[in-house]
């Protein structure tokens, strides 16, 4: 006879009673919707796939939206010396990297504009080409980075160098580049 360990173990669905109360709630609720078990086991609930998320953060851009032009983009980085483009604003982000990103800078005292890309689609589709990810840091018209990089930056106490030399500009954007 298989002990009840065992059979947890070889049967990969943990007892229900370790697990939180509305996990089980679910659970049960779906295997009688879906009148199905797992691993042939009769009486187990259903496992479910999470529902798909339908923040418009996570959202790719609609097809057919243009990209902005290099003029638009350009524009956008001349408007001011510190740039982040991210998703949301600084008082509300939509992403925990745009959070982070913003919590650097702030930490740090330094002033910047934001780009909300979640806003402006085709902006989000012309920075794309340049870094694939958000929140984008654009220094003088030089990307320094997504949150990891600032990250880094900060911690090796060079973000502030980065954000007001040019040639630590150029080496965090070098390093960036390495990084591709």
């Amino acid at each position: 006879m298989v002990s009840r360990t065992w059979r947890r173990i070889l049967g990969a669905v943990p007892p229900a009673r370790h697990l939180p109360r509305a996990v089980r709630a679910v659970r049960a609720a779906a295997s009688v919707a879906a009148g199905a078990s797992v691993a042939g086991c009769p009486g187990r609930p259903t496992f479910l796939e999470p529902p798909p998320c339908r923040s418009k953060a996570h959202a790719p851009v609609e097809p057919g939206t243009a990209k902005a032009s290099e003029e638009e983009v350009e524009e956008l980085l001349s408007r001011s010396k510190t740039v982040l483009f991210m998703k949301g604003s600084p008082e509300l982000p939509r992403c925990r990297f745009s959070r982070l990103a913003v919590e650097i800078l702030r930490q740090h005292q330094v002033e910047f504009d934001y780009v909300d890309v979640l806003e402006n689609p085709s902006v989000r589709l012309a920075l794309q080409d340049r870094w694939p990810t958000f929140p984008q840091l654009y220094s003088e018209g030089v990307l320094l980075g997504g949150s990891d990089q600032m990250k880094e930056l900060a911690s090796q106490g060079e973000l502030l160098n980065a954000l007001r030399s040019s040639t630590g500009r150029d080496r965090a954007s070098l390093a960036l580049a390495f990084a591709r």
